[in-house]
């Protein structure tokens, strides 16, 4: 297991997105199906999903070096793909999708 990845399990196991603010990049967007988000909207549509019943199930590293982070994990029963990159040691862009 890799350090970006052992961050972002971390963080998602504790079920706590405020832990987030430390380690997004200052310029961070999301790219959602319906949009970009910033990191406070990001922050947000987190807490809600944790809120209505989300749970981390059968994380897996795809990949990892200095600049980018791809995992997975299933949601719902449907298997979900993070492709994240990484700037100045911080997650700057993620994109999601899900294979339903």
């Amino acid at each position: 297991m890799s350090d970006k990845y052992r961050k972002v399990i971390s963080i998602a196991e504790k079920k706590n997105p405020e832990l987030l603010r430390d380690f997004l990049h200052s310029d961070f967007i999301y790219v959602s199906e319906f949009g970009l988000l910033t990191a406070e909207e990001f922050i947000e549509d987190i807490k809600k999903s944790i809120e209505t019943g989300w749970k981390l199930v059968e994380p897996k590293c795809l990949y990892e070096n200095e600049t980018s982070l791809v995992w997975e994990h299933v949601s719902n029963g449907d298997l979900v793909t993070h492709v994240q990159l990484w700037k100045d040691g911080k997650l700057w862009r993620e994109m999601v999708n899900r294979n339903v």
